[in-house]
């Protein structure tokens, strides 16, 4: 029966029978001789000990198991001899050649990390620069966000490259004595530089100091300096932490807009819910035949400045040097996009020139009643439609609908007023833009709008509608109803629900379901 052993590699204990030890302690010295007048000999030889023990627990099911001579020669076989390293013929070449690379695995790079190292890890997985594999992080932080989760699931999933054997192993070579020493000296090398640099640091600071130490007032301005520096650096990291909060902000309200699943964005008269933005333009706004174009140089206007947002927090954060090239390209995209949107929507811009007018006086002398009734016209219609507002425009007012299944639809404004005579009076003023006085007016004819008189109750149409594939060209129209003197007006409760009030004497919650009488001096509330 054999004798077994229990031997400590690397913190961890193995059963290992004689034949295997003495073999396993022989390579081992062989190791530690072999390297023992070479610059980081011990840490090369403490990351093979580490490889040997990595290697002898895959292999073995149970750390209670005994190490066998097979898993000694194994070892030997997978690591190779010193010796090897020295032979320069031709069939020692071709075989370290031929066992010199090995499957890639991914690892968070530790040595290049900024954050978790996952961009790196990734980068060097694919054998890329890290800077394009941080750059698809950020654009896809600019898409709804994605990146963050991406990142932070990879963050949490991939292991990190403790050991020398994974570092190199994420870079795709075989692990061997020959690629644990080569990254080893790496490794010292990189030290070494650093040491240097903040050697050369120090020497210059402390020459500095030896030639200021005579002058007191010197050295005062020296610390000022220093807590200055300090302070302004905090002032640069608190500015880009606000800097790329925003930019992200912006980011996903432009992914969002582009996508149509933005809240309500109010302009001017109107707004827009559940509305990509390209779909708002192309459909309502923008006359070019170069639609695809115009949408392109557009995004890439509106994306690019959020881009430099973000990168420009990204270096005030971590005080990072300038990527000239990045941003003169970032720049040369910008102007050059611009210039496309500009000319191509110079048509569209010539057809907001110009306002053409028009008012049509209604005289209703029917009714034989003091009483007039306002109520809206098609009210149903419009109830049904408000039902279903997906994908639609809307106003800012009540948050109306503007646009419809195949109908653009503008919100009627709504004036009360004091007649001259003593009729009751209808005035519809409607106003449009276009490129010329003779363009306006014959828009005037493309708007459509509607009411109705019967007995004492009259019916406005809170929307009129544009002729079927009309753009927007500021188009409004506004009923104004004047009442005489002495005479009363019944405005119904869905009144106040549906036009663009323009009454600011009484709220209309108040005037709704309430009878007003015009006096001298304007409506008073009747009982």
């Amino acid at each position: 029966m054999k004798k077994t052993f229990s031997i400590n590699i690397n913190g961890l204990l193995f059963n290992i029978d004689e034949d295997a030890f003495e073999k396993l302690n022989n390579y081992i010295k062989t190791l530690k001789k072999h390297f023992k007048n070479t610059e980081g000999g011990d840490d090369i030889v403490d990351d093979i000990e580490a490889r040997i023990a990595e290697i002898l627990k895959t292999r073995l099911k149970d750390l209670q198991q005994i190490v066998s001579i097979n898993d000694v020669d194994f070892i030997i076989e997978t690591l190779g001899q010193p010796f090897e390293m020295d032979e320069e013929n031709e069939t020692t070449s071709a075989r370290t050649n031929k066992r010199s690379h090995s499957k890639k695995r991914i690892f968070r790079d530790p040595d290049n990390q900024i954050f978790g190292g996952v961009s790196s890890g990734l980068a060097a997985y694919f054998n890329i620069d890290p800077v394009i594999v941080r750059l698809l992080f950020v654009v896809s932080i600019l898409i709804g966000g994605v990146g963050i989760i991406i990142y932070t699931t990879l963050w949490i999933l991939t292991p990190y490259a403790s050991t020398t054997a994974e570092k190199i192993e994420m870079e795709g070579e075989k692990v061997d004595i020959r690629s644990i020493e080569k990254k080893v000296r790496e490794e010292l090398e990189i030290l070494k530089v650093r040491f240097q640099d903040f050697s050369n640091e120090a020497g210059d600071v402390m020459k500095k100091k030896r030639k200021d130490s005579a002058n007191g007032l010197n050295q005062f301005g020296l610390f000022l300096f220093s807590a200055f520096r300090v302070f302004f650096r905090a002032i640069a990291i608190i500015i880009g932490i606000a800097f790329l909060a925003i930019g992200i902000a912006l980011s996903i309200a432009l992914a969002a807009t582009y996508l149509g699943i933005t809240p309500t964005i109010h302009f001017d008269e109107f707004s827009i819910g559940s509305v990509s933005l390209p779909a708002f333009l192309n459909n309502y706004i923008i006359t070019t035949p170069y639609q695809l174009i115009f949408n392109i140089a557009l995004f890439l206007v509106l994306f690019i400045p959020i881009v430099g947002i973000i990168f420009s927090a990204i270096r005030l954060i971590f005080n990072l040097g300038r990527q000239k090239i990045l941003g003169v390209s970032a720049t040369v995209i910008w102007f050059v996009a611009l210039f496309v949107a500009i000319p191509l929507s110079l048509k569209t811009m010539e057809q907001f020139k110009t306002e053409s007018k028009q008012i049509v006086v209604n005289t209703l002398d029917s009714i034989q009643s003091d009483t007039l009734n306002l109520t809206v016209f098609n009210q149903q219609f419009y109830k049904e439609l408000q039902q279903n507002s997906s994908g639609s425009i809307y106003f800012e007012d009540e948050e109306l609908m503007l646009s419809s299944d195949e109908n653009f639809y503008g919100n009627s404004g709504l004036n009360l007023g004091k007649a001259d005579g003593e009729n009751f009076e209808l005035i519809i003023r409607t106003s449009v833009r276009g490129k010329n006085i003779s363009e306006a007016k014959g828009r005037l004819n493309n708007i459509k709008y509607h009411f109705e008189l019967e007995d004492n109750t009259l019916e406005i149409d809170p929307y009129f509608t544009l002729v079927l594939n009309e753009k927007w060209r500021n188009q409004e129209v506004t009923f104004e109803i004047n009442i005489p003197e002495g005479k009363t007006l019944f405005i119904e409760k869905e009144v106040k629900n549906y036009f663009q009030w323009k009454y600011w004497h009484h709220s209309r919650r108040s005037m709704a379901e309430n009878y007003w009488l015009m006096t001298d001096d304007g409506f008073i509330k009747s009982e």
